[in-house]
């Protein structure tokens, strides 16, 4: 509490005026309200005072002196009969101080009521803990009493603390008042100590949450809620540091001044005569950036841990309920277990900073049921949450025949929750929340500061019972903390940084939580039971957290039971047991009972587990829970490898020159002077050279193409060299069958071989008879030529602009790294379109089956139509199974059609990518289980402006930086926001969203019906479509022709017309491909690609509605005047397929046809949200 007000001081001011509106202020003043008082900490005194009280009247008539005399008198007569006699029994109580003289200013008489409240409060705990051994209660009342005592006890504590006047009276009793509550604070500890131990409770944890309903800024004019509004915005989302953001308020403040200023009368260089309501307006503006975030509720409640700087066990505080100051041990008590006997770290663990000790490395922890508090007061969040457990179990007997999101997978089907027998969707009247924790470290600086090398990890939970379309926004993903650097904590060390998190999750499953009010239940709140189904991570940091063997360890896998990394590329994958969990358990807890290091190393040496936190949970299963995340182990993993290593799409190994492998070997004799013939023996070391060039060359292959010599070169080539050094050579032959040194003239007579040409001549011969080339030989897979006809085909393949641009370099140096989803484009777009034109057609014509390239086309394609199918947004058994039969014909092709990669080493992606198929049969789309929304974070955080100090401020700064942006965006959301930060919020959306245009022909759905008129572009379902000549990716579709049409066919949108009855499209058909021509497409029946002719069709164009709109696709053209077609929807596959077949295959009715081929993609085109269109177009 802050011992001032405010007084708005009129233009003339004199000593009665100013004696006159204080006597108004106390008079109207209700009295201390504990927990409403102000704080300087978040807000001035006048902004406070104008919150509370904004009816105060700016100028009062004289108050006659006895009514001020008979006001004041009852005033404090009431303040000292409020205190309570002293109970029979309690501590001492101090002396009871007068009332303070008239000469005290009002601040101390305001200090005064409120220690007399804090000090009435007080006395009636002491009374009601005034009993004896005879009359005290029964132990569970005295528990609940204990617990309210102390509850209120440290209310009052706070309370006390606050009060900052500096009055000797003042500070006297304070003091008094504050041993008073020492003393009950030591009482409650004392009949505490007596109770019998609790039998643990089964009841849910009651979290009151009534801080997050208030709304400070709700009562301040509109003016006011702006500026703050935009301070709080420039800092938190747009990113201006604090100075900078003091700056812009300070002159929209002055801007707001000189605009009242233009309508009002100015004396001079004084300040003009504001009126009543100016006044209260200016009272109210934010003078810097720390008053306007005051004003808003986004703070969240966080705790802050002890981290050793030595072995990085973290230390929870225990807070002083008189001070609610928090107390760390001096030295770290992790008992850490050593070779011989166990010992204790006594590292040192605070410092001192400002005159009081702090953490050397604090380890800051935001609150979980603080989180479930926010999420549960937003009314779409709770019924989301509520509704995907009841789908799931109102579906639970009818399996849907596409798996869309975890709710209706398999796992949560038979999923038990809490209750024994129970499914953890049966939630009853309880709410329910799935999540999915990450774990990650990442450098804060990223990745291109040379010599950086700092790391600090994450640890965040996103909610699964929400649709992937807002699961992922920063209000709804729970960051834990930000794990303390400069250095990444290794093994066990991780338990300790998720061990804060583990205790509330474990909490939410055995007892619960009770929300005291949510969006739904404002009276009675919720009863809220929690489980995290998934870990998501990379493999490192997976195994990490379970306690599992690294991945280069001879524990192949965390889901079977793999053992050596020579079976890593075992594609025998029907006879993979799954580990045995009980055991695994069992042994992570032998590893943490322990009691050397010894032990423990056995255990892990034996069984490959180590303690992990995340056992403490009864549920805990990582042979299921423990996914493996396709976005690092296929697209950063398995395709990387391939593209880079296997095919070697390489500017660098594109330029090299091809390695020369022997076509056969040859026991040539080496020169040596004793044993060579005696006309030989002085041979100098250009002819000694010479002769191992020519013993080389004739074993190189030849004469078979592909760069290789023919006949004529060879024996030019054998000219170049030494005369004795051919004849040395050829004497190593000669003793040979078929070899005669008679050489054949053009004459056709036979002459001993005397000259260079002579012995070249029968030297080639010779070569005629052995091998023309190596079995294992293969030609160079990427030339120049290749990797130019890639970067070819990324420039000029037309796509719609949410296709996430891609390197037109690729493969070269300057491109940079390739990222995830730049591997997903090029795996599943353009190396596709690429490699089938260059290496699977000839012209319009199929090549020779089984020929070198083709082989490799088909290898290449397994894996790319591996990745297609993973990365679509629905999923079922068929297709998961395809994709891992894909997989196992790419890993069986490999050490055989690329003989080089049995150099390499064994990689265990390979392994893991098998097993990424029992996941999406678990989980349904990797879209609810893979990482790219967690580096995203990750990308955000890396982009806050800090201080740079690793090892505690910059974590800090980044956790409270987006827990403060988390809420701003759920404050923005409340049904009680003011209209005007609304229509703020519409003008940020337009100027920093990167999604809209400012281009004038741009509509919308949204867009009123007005008379017939043609736009350049228009946003449907958040999907932006364009006319050809605007934009010809934005144009291509794949469509409707008719309401009867049956199949889509593919074209270019020519006109888009609004009009009253709807948004018309006219659309050129692409035209089909002529009869003789050769589709390389139709040999990969999982990648949606097919051939049309280049030119479009020359009927009129038809003329549809966004109704008869199925996808966007991406456009090719090549040789023989034909084009690659590629569907862009990720939503189905089969359908993909389907909509590039003409056939007449469907015999249903007309009518029925089209409701049934229709029903496929409503979902597709149903819905208004506007991600949930796009989604589909392969946003990740």
């Amino acid at each position: 509490v802050v011992l001032d007000c405010c007084i708005i001081v009129p233009t003339i001011i004199d000593s009665s005026t100013v004696a006159t509106l204080m006597t108004g202020l106390t008079l109207t003043d209700e009295g201390p309200a504990i927990a409403k008082q102000h704080s300087k900490l978040w807000s001035s005194s006048s902004e406070f005072y104008q919150s509370l009280s904004p009816n105060i009247p700016v100028t009062m008539g004289n108050v006659p002196l006895n009514d001020v005399q008979n006001s004041i008198q009852a005033i404090l007569s009431e303040s000292i009969h409020a205190t309570p006699p002293p109970p029979p029994y309690e501590p001492p109580h101090p002396t009871t101080l007068p009332p303070p003289a008239a000469s005290v200013n009002a601040w101390a008489r305001k200090a005064e009521g409120i220690l007399q409240a804090v000090e009435a409060e007080v006395r009636t705990i002491a009374d009601t803990l005034a009993f004896n051994e005879d009359t005290a209660p029964s132990n569970d009342v005295l528990r609940v009493l204990l617990e309210n005592a102390a509850i209120a006890i440290s209310s009052a504590g706070e309370s006390l603390v606050s009060v900052k006047n500096r009055t000797p009276a003042i500070l006297a009793h304070k003091g008094e008042v504050l041993d008073l509550l020492r003393s009950i604070d030591a009482r409650i500890s004392q009949l505490g100590a007596i109770i019998p131990s609790q039998v643990p409770e089964k009841t849910p944890v009651f979290i009151e949450t009534g801080h997050i309903y208030e709304s400070p800024v709700a009562k301040l004019d509109v003016i006011a809620q702006v500026m703050i509004l935009l301070g709080a915005v420039c800092h938190i989302i747009v990113g201006i540091s604090t100075e900078p953001c003091d700056f812009i308020i300070n002159v929209v403040a002055m801007i707001v001044k000189m605009a009242m200023a233009t309508t009002l009368s100015k004396v001079g260089n004084s300040e003009p005569e504001y009126d009543r309501n100016q006044r209260t307006i200016l009272e109210q503006l934010p003078t810097s950036l720390f008053t306007a975030l005051s004003r808003f509720n986004i703070d969240g409640r966080t705790t802050i841990y002890a981290a050793c700087p030595s072995c990085n066990f973290t230390h929870k505080p225990v807070y002083d309920r008189v001070s609610a100051n928090a107390t760390y041990p001096s030295q770290c008590t992790n008992r850490i277990i050593g070779a011989s006997d166990p010992f204790i770290c006594n590292a040192e663990l605070l410092e001192v900073r400002n005159g009081h000790p702090r953490p050397i490395k604090p380890f800051v922890v935001a609150s979980f049921t603080d989180y479930l508090a926010q999420s549960l007061a937003d009314p779409e969040v709770e019924r989301l949450s509520k509704q995907a457990c009841d789908d799931a179990m109102i579906n639970i007997d009818t399996p849907p025949d596409e798996t869309t999101n975890i709710f209706n997978a398999q796992f949560m089907k038979s999923f038990e929750g809490p209750v024994p027998g129970q499914l953890f969707v049966d939630r009853g009247v309880k709410v329910r929340i799935a999540f999915a924790m990450h774990v990650d470290f990442f450098n804060p600086n990223g990745t291109k500061r040379r010599g950086n090398h700092d790391s600090i990890g994450i640890i965040s939970l996103a909610n699964l019972n929400l649709p992937e379309t807002i699961r992922y926004r920063p209000e709804h993903i729970f960051l834990v903390g930000v794990i303390p650097g400069p250095k990444e904590c290794n093994l066990e060390e991780i338990n300790h940084f998720i061990r804060p998190v583990i205790d509330q999750l474990e909490i939410g499953w055995k007892r619960g939580f009770h929300i005291s009010r949510t969006a739904d239940s404002p009276e009675s709140g919720e009863d809220v039971e929690v489980a995290v189904v998934l870990s998501v991570n990379d493999l490192p940091a997976a195994r990490k957290v379970s306690g599992t063997a690294g991945h280069g360890s001879d524990f192949l896998c965390t889901v079977c039971d793999g053992y050596k990394r020579c079976n890593l590329y075992n594609t025998d994958f029907e006879n993979w047991r799954l580990r045995n969990v009980d055991q695994m358990r069992e042994q992570a807890q032998a590893s943490r009972d322990a009691d050397t290091s010894t032990t423990r190393n056995g255990i892990f040496e034996a069984y490959g587990v180590r303690w992990s936190e995340f056992w403490r949970l009864p549920y805990w299963d990582p042979t299921r829970m423990l996914v493996i995340d396709s976005m690092h182990c296929i697209l950063e993993g398995i395709v990387h490898y391939h593209c880079r290593s296997v095919l070697c799409i390489d500017a660098v190994e594109a330029k090299a020159a091809e390695p020369q492998i022997l076509a056969f070997s040859h026991p040539w004799t080496q020169y040596s002077l004793a044993d060579a013939p005696v006309e030989l023996r002085d041979f100098s070391d250009i002819e000694i050279k010479h002769v191992s060039d020519i013993q080389k060359q004739l074993c190189l292959p030849f004469n078979c193409g592909d760069g290789t010599l023919n006949e004529a070169q060879l024996i030019t080539r054998l000219f170049k060299k030494n005369l004795r050094s051919l004849k040395f050579v050829f004497s190593d032959l000669q003793d040979l069958p078929n070899v005669s040194n008679m050489f054949t003239t053009q004459q056709g007579v036979l002459v001993p071989a005397k000259t260079k040409l002579h012995f070249a001549t029968l030297l080639v011969k010779w070569r005629l008879t052995m091998p023309l080339n190596s079995p294992s030989a293969v030609p160079k897979t990427c030339t120049t030529e290749t990797l130019q006809y890639i970067q070819h085909v990324i420039r000029t393949t037309s796509t719609p602009s949410w296709i996430h641009s891609v390197p037109t370099n690729y493969g070269e140096a300057s491109a940079g790294s390739i990222k995830a989803d730049e591997w997903r484009i090029l795996s599943t777009v353009y190396l596709p379109i690429a490699l089938v034109t260059l290496w699977g057609d000839r012209n319009g014509a199929p090549p020779p089956e089984g020929s070198h390239f083709l082989k490799l086309l088909d290898h290449t394609m397994a894996l790319f139509q591996a990745v297609t199918l993973v990365v679509l947004y629905t999923m079922n058994t068929a297709r998961a199974g395809r994709y891992r039969d894909f997989i196992k014909v790419w890993t069986d092709g490999l050490h055989t059609l690329h003989p080089h990669t049995k150099e390499h080493k064994n990689r265990v992606n390979v392994h893991a990518a098998f097993h990424i198929y029992d996941f999406l049969l678990l989980f349904g789309p990797v879209i609810s289980w893979w990482c790219f929304p967690f580096e995203r974070l990750i990308g955000a955080l890396q982009k806050i402006n800090t201080n740079d100090i690793v090892g505690g401020p910059l974590e800090h700064t980044m956790l409270r930086a987006h827990m403060r942006a988390a809420g701003l965006r759920r404050w923005l959301k409340r049904p009680d926001c003011p209209e005007v930060i609304r229509r703020f919020k519409g003008l940020f959306d337009k100027a920093f969203s990167q999604g809209l245009s400012a281009d004038s022909h741009m509509a919308t759905d949204t867009t009123p019906s007005t008379s017939p008129r043609e736009v350049a572009h228009y946003t449907h379902n958040g999907v932006n479509f364009s006319r050809m000549s605007t934009h010809l990716g934005n144009s291509l579709v794949l469509y409707y022709p008719s309401s009867l049409s049956t199949t889509p066919v593919a074209g270019s949108i020519e006109k888009i017309t609004i009009s009253s009855s709807g948004v018309q499209l006219a659309i050129k058909r692409q035209a089909r491909l002529p009869p003789g021509l050769y589709d390389p497409f139709r040999r990969y029946p999982s990648f949606p690609a097919r051939v049309y002719s280049s030119k479009m069709d020359d009927g009129p164009a038809d003329m549809v509605s966004f109704d008869s709109v199925v996808s966007h696709v991406a456009r090719y053209t090549f040789s023989s005047n034909r084009a690659v077609i590629l569907n862009l929807s990720r939503s189905c596959l089969n359908n993909m397929i389907i909509a590039f077949e003409f056939s007449a295959s469907q015999l249903l009715p007309p009518q029925e046809r089209t409701m049934s081929v229709r029903s496929s993609y409503a979902q597709f085109l149903g819905t208004s949200e506007m991600g949930s269109f796009s989604r589909h177009f392969g946003r990740p």
